[in-house]
């Protein structure tokens, strides 16, 4: 069952957490997966988030959403790499909470930085255009960088701040990478209930992912 973000919180106490069996955010091509109804409540109240999180990993950062400004590949690696290192700090602070929420953001950081490791990979190795691997980079961090705008727990200032650069972000994405709005993927919660998930083997779960990269990188 697909449960959008702002519904999750009431859902979990209505349902039950007795009744719930698994849940977990769907953020496009990632997952942050086995999420607790107590983990829930917990990023509700905003239990060991950082209010600082999301101008560090994105209205601060100006390659997730500023115009494509850059004379070469190598121009924008100086913001990639900036913004990989937010999110190694971040990690490493959430993950030394040694809790379950912090286990939690510690895995959503974890999906932003492997695509901005792709993103410098690409980069350096000049593999294709910079306006395609910005395009995708830029898309496929859209569904994390939108549940970290929509946290419960925002200061509404910093809230309002990061709304103005989504927009940046969409327009530059519509206007000069050639991205479809069809092609945004909203973030969502996957609730089961009364039934176990698909039981998926880890080597059909492998080839998934090694053919949506196969499909990225064509």
């Amino acid at each position: 069952m697909k449960i959008s973000l702002s519904e999750i919180w009431g859902f979990v106490d209505v349902v039950g957490a007795d009744k719930i069996n698994q849940i977990d955010l769907v953020l496009g091509n990632h997952q942050v997966s086995n999420v607790t109804p107590e983990v829930i409540r917990n990023i509700k109240e905003g239990v060991d988030f950082d209010t600082e999180l999301l101008p560090d990993l994105f209205t601060n950062s100006e390659i997730t959403w500023q115009p494509n400004e850059y004379a070469s590949h190598k121009d924008c690696l100086a913001g990639l790499n900036i913004l990989k290192h937010q999110c190694e700090v971040q990690m490493a602070a959430f993950n030394a909470l040694k809790s379950n929420p912090g286990n939690f953001y510690a895995q959503l950081i974890q999906k932003l930085e492997d695509e901005t490791k792709l993103a410098v990979d690409k980069i350096t190795n000049e593999e294709t255009k910079l306006s395609r691997i910005l395009g995708r980079f830029r898309k496929n961090i859209y569904p994390s960088i939108k549940f970290l705008l929509e946290h419960p727990a925002n200061h509404p200032q910093i809230k309002f701040e990061a709304i103005l650069r989504q927009d940046f972000m969409a327009k530059t994405l519509f206007n000069e990478y050639h991205v479809k709005f069809s092609d945004l993927v909203e973030p969502y919660w996957e609730v089961w209930i009364g039934e176990d998930p698909p039981n998926i083997p880890v080597e059909e779960t492998e080839k998934t992912e090694s053919k949506k990269k196969e499909k990225e990188t064509a």
